[in-house]
């Protein structure tokens, strides 16, 4: 299989890269360093993946569209998956969609989450499967990742950087935080640590360009007033119903939280 990967000169264009050899496959990268141009690449390779910035991936989409033909097999690695998806179905070529979990610190493929959207690809589908066979496969549309993603990423994500920006705003020393933390404090700033140890530029956007974006963290905001409402009435009734809705929801998760919570902390002590 030839394999050719626009924006492969990123980091994950390069991980990709990388894998994709070791498995045997020949390998094609443009980008902004390369003699080999996103047009030429799109011409000579049987499966073209566009790994570029949110913001400039459906104008990629666009240049080379007119270049694929019916044999061939086009798909994304974005964040975001509507537009994306969209843009590549008005090709000749077959489509899918990918959103791979993880980044390039990833050891290999094996027990890593991959978002699987097969737009039209009757040909190509399982050939794909069995490339990211090590990973555990999510089939879902187009609407549904973007749905789940505005959860799963953005409010997870802005959750733990407004979390970082309190401690900013109160002045926190963190590392002596530390000398008072209880294992979940530990653990809930190592996590906002981790976010902001990457690019603002990433998360800014991964919400600006998911439409439920904006329905997600109204959600989330009005969660937050009604329980700061609750405590400024300092009405325990109201805080334990509110606690209880939240409980409910979480039962069936709550073994498996405690199990993976506990695994976790115990590696930070």
């Amino acid at each position: 299989m030839n394999i050719g990967i626009i924006g492969g000169t990123g980091k994950m264009g390069q991980w990709f890269a990388t894998v994709f050899k070791g498995k045997g496959h020949d390998v094609l990268v443009s980008g902004r360093t390369t003699t080999l141009t996103n047009e030429q690449l799109a011409t000579k390779a049987d499966v073209v993946i566009v790994s570029v910035p949110i913001a400039d991936t459906v104008a990629v989409i666009d240049e080379i569209a007119p270049l694929l033909k019916e044999e061939q097999l086009l798909m994304d690695f974005t964040s975001v998956k509507t537009a994306p998806v969209e843009a590549m179905s008005k090709t000749k070529a077959e489509v899918i969609g990918l959103h791979p979990m993880f980044n390039q610190h990833a050891e290999s493929l094996a027990g890593q989450h991959i978002v699987f959207c097969p737009a039209r690809a009757p040909t190509w589908e399982p050939r794909i499967r069995e490339l990211f066979s090590e990973a555990t496969l999510t089939t879902a549309t187009p609407e549904e990742h973007d749905t789940m993603m505005a959860i799963v990423q953005v409010m997870n994500h802005f959750n733990l950087i407004s979390f970082g920006h309190a401690l900013a705003a109160l002045d926190v020393d963190i590392k002596h935080s530390l000398n008072f933390s209880s294992p979940l404090y530990k653990l809930h700033v190592a996590m906002t640590g981790r976010v902001l140890a990457y690019d603002a530029d990433l998360y800014s956007q991964i919400g600006l360009a998911n439409k439920e974006t904006d329905a997600v963290l109204r959600s989330y905001f009005d969660s937050l007033e009604e329980l700061k409402r609750i405590l400024g009435t300092k009405n325990t009734d109201a805080f334990a119903a509110y606690f209880k809705k939240a409980a409910t929801h979480f039962h069936e998760q709550k073994e498996d939280a405690i199990q993976t919570t506990n695994t976790v902390l115990a590696q930070l002590k």
